[in-house]
């Protein structure tokens, strides 16, 4: 029997997919695209059970691509 393993992370530094343009700092939530983040839009209004983290880096491409973030 053949068993699949999914990775979870609870606290760190992880890549995460994002999709839309983000700078450092923003905060990212989960997108309409599956599998990706995107910037909150009011993220003072968010509860902390809806963040998946903020960004450490820039992303200047509409465009799905790879970030850093904080969890």
């Amino acid at each position: 029997m053949q068993m699949l393993m999914q990775t979870s992370l609870l606290r760190g530094r992880i890549p995460c997919k994002v999709a839309g343009v983000c700078r450092k700092g923003d905060v990212l939530v989960t997108s309409n695209v599956p599998g990706h983040a995107m910037v909150a839009l009011a993220p003072t209004k968010l509860s902390p059970l809806q963040i998946i983290g903020r960004a450490l880096a820039h992303k200047t491409e509409a465009a799905p691509g790879l970030v850093e973030i904080i969890v």
